[in-house]
């Protein structure tokens, strides 16, 4: 079979391209998925980065939001402060108002308890008058009052 077209030599020369195929082809393969591996991780890498850069931009943006929030409340707090004191001095005059208008009761009760006593005393001094005329009526009588 020399004059055949398979023969040992041609079988042996084509297994021997067939294997050298196969190793040229898991080579090309490696060397594929080794750079197919590479450009994942650069944009594994990149992605990564370019969160952290978006991460750190929104920090800033809610940083700036916070201390905006703050110097907000700064602001309010001092100006509740300052209408705090006003309606604090506002309360403090009513007080004083108070107080003068309790002098001026106090004064008119004083002037209510004399004419009180007066009318008292003038109260006593009527009865004390009818009292003395009853007895003098008495008298007038001649009723005897026994005793």
């Amino acid at each position: 079979m020399t004059g055949s077209r398979w023969s040992d030599d041609r079988i042996d020369e084509l297994a021997k391209r067939t294997d050298r195929g196969f190793v040229e082809f898991r080579t090309e393969m490696r060397t594929g998925f080794d750079r197919i591996e590479r450009l994942v991780e650069q944009g594994f890498e990149r992605t990564e980065q370019q969160a952290q850069q978006r991460f750190a931009q929104m920090e800033e943006k809610f940083e700036l939001r916070f201390e905006e929030v703050d110097r907000r409340f700064r602001e309010l707090d001092q100006r509740l402060d300052r209408q705090f004191a006003e309606v604090e001095r506002r309360f403090e005059q009513v007080d004083q108002r108070f107080e003068q208008v309790d002098q001026r009761f106090g004064v008119f009760d004083e002037r209510i308890q004399r004419i009180d006593a007066r009318f008292d005393g003038l109260t006593y001094s009527i009865i004390g008058l009818a009292a003395s005329m009853f007895v003098a009526m008495m008298a007038l009588f001649g009723v005897q009052v026994a005793g």
